[in-house]
């Protein structure tokens, strides 16, 4: 499908979804070129309604684990900043949250205070903690405030085959295309606007369509390819090419993943960015240690 077509018919889809009921809704956002597309086809779709059509409230979330890479801890802060300055400029009916782990719940305290060991594939104690936790509190405080919730996503079939298995998992059992009920969350239903459209698509909306409430899609171009092996970045996406939708900013202190890939290439590909280089010496030292890290 061409992208206006595509474009059409997602902004169609959006707004059906807002109008027909009173559901509350809430975006997931961690700021990424899919998150941000997501959310910039809300916006664009709700801007095209009369504002006494624009009846729902929509709360943006994002979470900060406390150990994210500044470089894009950095980007959120500004870019939530700017949506919620947007949204009181043009009466949009946005609201951006920075939502965060409880102090006990912190990865310094949980692994050099109580001594956890590094988290691992097997051992993966950290993404429910850090990540998964302050949005589920979130969301849970909102549904039973509102009894219902509607939850976007930017997620797509084309990131992974496990994401598209589990997309198409869930809309196997869906009532409506895009729309699946939570396995964990009660009363909460998945939209995923974007799930069929490709990274190529993505960035071609973000590059051509000017981000609507004062942020930069240029600046997050720039951090992707940053990130970026070689500092390549094309748009057109082929298997022998690097595309900057392969770029993935975890946590600096993580040792799930075999390597640092994005904070790697970060420091490689701009000499502005050696600060960085004692966050990936630390995360070097944790994923070298065998036990628990009360010794740093």
């Amino acid at each position: 499908m061409e992208l206006h077509h595509l474009i059409n018919a997602t902004t169609a889809e959006i707004q059906y979804l807002y109008l027909r009921d009173n559901i509350s809704w809430i975006v997931g956002c961690s700021w990424g070129k899919d998150s941000s597309c997501t959310l910039q086809l809300l916006w664009q779709a709700l801007a095209k309604l009369s504002p006494e059509q624009r009846h729902k409230n929509i709360n943006v979330i994002t979470t900060d684990t406390g150990v994210e890479n500044p470089i894009i801890a950095n980007f959120c802060r500004q870019s939530i900043q700017q949506l919620n300055a947007g949204a009181e400029k043009y009466l949009m009916p946005f609201k951006a949250h920075l939502l965060k782990p409880t102090i006990d719940n912190s990865f310094w305290v949980l692994s050099i205070g109580k001594g956890y060991a590094r988290p691992t594939h097997r051992h993966r104690w950290c993404t429910p903690r850090l990540k998964i936790d302050p949005s589920d509190r979130f969301i849970k405080q909102h549904v039973s405030q509102y009894g219902e919730s509607i939850l976007a996503l930017g997620v797509r079939k084309d990131e992974s085959i496990k994401r598209k298995t589990s997309i198409e998992k869930h809309q196997g059992s869906a009532p409506e295309q895009n729309l699946s009920p939570s396995s964990s969350l009660l009363n909460c239903t998945i939209y995923t606007p974007i799930a069929d459209w490709t990274t190529s698509q993505v960035w071609q909306y973000l590059l051509q369509i000017e981000n609507p409430w004062g942020g930069s899609n240029q600046q997050l171009f720039q951090i992707y390819r940053g990130a970026t092996n070689s500092a390549e970045c094309p748009l057109v996406v082929e298997e022998n090419t690097t595309s900057c939708g392969k770029s993935r900013f975890g946590c600096y202190v993580c040792t799930v993943a075999s390597a640092e890939h994005s904070l790697t290439s970060m420091i490689e590909n701009s000499e502005e960015n050696e600060w960085l280089e004692p966050l990936l010496e630390l995360r070097e030292i944790l994923a070298n240690s065998n036990n628990n890290l009360s010794w740093l």
